[in-house]
């Protein structure tokens, strides 16, 4: 019986091991980015169309990230940038290029997350919207946004019940199979 329990520990140590590492691994910033939500109102005034656009930032890793800049390469200079939760916030125009603006975050605690709010007269193309994010410790990673079809509670449900028959099936089987395959298993072994 005691030799069955090495591997076990041996197991059981890696597993911890695992936990460990990534614990000290990811004590650094992890930002990413994406583009939330996209709203038009048309016409509110006599030709004046208005445009919302939200980009969630979100520092998955536990350290804080310093110096972000989002940066934009046609920002238009009517836009109005707001970020939830409050926090400071500097517009900025990036050096070397004329039309291109940062929105810069001094620090961004770790494991928190924001959105930009960007109001403007002028509609942006999404895909030029945001040309990157930068902070001193290396870039945030953009997140692909893809709509995605919202299943009904009756649909879920019945998804469920037939992943837990399922498993069940599975369960059963292999405790009515547990012994012949066992005993198949050892006498395969010389």
């Amino acid at each position: 019986m005691e030799e069955h329990f090495a591997p076990l520990i041996g197991f059981f140590l890696t597993i911890a091991a695992g936990v460990i590492t990534n614990w000290l691994i990811y004590k650094k910033p992890r930002l990413r980015y994406w583009i939330s939500s996209y709203s038009e109102f048309l016409e509110i005034s006599e030709n004046i169309n208005v445009y919302v656009y939200n980009l969630t930032l979100q520092n998955a890793g536990r350290g804080s990230a310093a110096n972000v800049k989002i940066i934009h390469p046609h920002l238009p200079a009517d836009s109005f940038v707001r970020i939830y939760p409050t926090i400071d916030f500097h517009v900025e125009q990036v050096s070397g290029h004329d039309a291109a603006q940062a929105v810069r975050l001094p620090t961004m605690p770790g494991k928190s997350e924001v959105v930009v709010q960007y109001l403007t007269t002028r509609i942006i193309m999404l895909d030029t919207f945001v040309s990157g994010v930068v902070f001193d410790e290396g870039t945030a990673s953009p997140v692909a946004m893809k709509p995605q079809v919202q299943l009904s509670t009756r649909t879920l449900a019945i998804i469920w019940a037939i992943y837990l028959f399922g498993l069940f099936a599975v369960i059963k089987i292999a405790y009515l199979l547990g012994p012949t395959v066992l005993n198949f298993l050892w006498s395969a072994i010389p």
